[in-house]
């Protein structure tokens, strides 16, 4: 894993979202544990190198997103228990390259498949017609994307979005976006692969003619079908990963 107190080009050292991140990757590089005292501000501005400002902003971030413990005449701590965290939390963890372990990813699709069950299956009680048209242009546009040879990874999210908007519920899309969001860099590199974006096209087809006849046993059995797929496929690639640490963790033989 990259130093955190090492300063890159990518982004903005000083900024407020940039701060964000490299506070998260301190953390982990770190390898702090629940309930650690966190550095005052201005050793960690000095670590980051950045201003005591933004460092005091970041911190604000995530003490709202529930990652860090503000004490009265004592200090800033890492929650005690990970339960605490916002879900949000690992939204920007994960979107700022910090790792997200395998057991929450593991997780994150278990509860969003329970939630998009129950999507599909009010969007086929309470879908109107123009929802049925935007679904239907998000799958023309990915038509496109696929005939030009590109990733589909926005039309994929657009398109759940859109079932989510079916359910006249806006707690659903609120919701789903943080799902969809926390597993955007991980989609579009299963999307560079033109197969999963063809078999992905297919799948989301019949849902949507499902839910167009309001047929919802079969919708229902279809995103089932097309979220199972898919943790399959996450399932073997983190076994992978866990494979290769393991092993990198060994001791060469003599």
């Amino acid at each position: 894993m990259k130093n955190p107190m090492k300063r890159t080009s990518v982004a903005d050292p000083a900024s407020d979202t940039s701060t964000v991140a490299r506070l998260l990757s301190y953390i982990d590089f770190a390898n702090l544990k629940p309930g650690t005292r966190l550095p005052s501000e201005r050793e960690l501005a000095e670590l980051l190198r950045t201003s005591r400002g933004s460092v005091r902003e970041a911190l604000a971030v995530l003490d709202s997103l529930r990652v860090v413990e503000v004490r009265s005449n004592s200090g800033i701590y890492l929650r005690v228990r990970a339960t605490d965290y916002s879900f949000d939390a690992l939204v920007l963890q994960a979107n700022t390259g910090v790792a997200v372990k395998p057991v929450e990813i593991r997780q994150s699709m278990e509860v969003r498949t329970a939630l998009e069950l129950k999507a599909v299956d009010l969007a086929c009680r309470r879908r109107t017609k123009e929802d049925l048209h935007q679904i239907r242009r998000i799958l023309a546009e990915t038509e496109v994307e696929i005939a030009n040879d590109k990733g589909i990874e926005e039309q994929d999210h657009a398109f759940h979005l859109a079932l989510a908007a079916a359910t006249q519920n806006d707690i659903y899309a609120r919701v789903l976006n943080s799902f969809y969001w926390f597993s955007r860099l991980r989609r579009r590199a299963y999307f560079s692969n033109p197969l999963h974006c063809r078999q992905s096209q297919r799948e989301h087809i019949a849902i949507t003619e499902a839910i167009a006849s309001r047929n919802s046993k079969r919708a229902c059995a279809l995103i089932l079908k097309h979220m199972k797929r898919a943790e399959i496929y996450w399932g073997g690639a983190l076994n992978q990963d866990r494979v290769k640490l393991s092993n990198a963790r060994k001791p060469e033989q003599k």
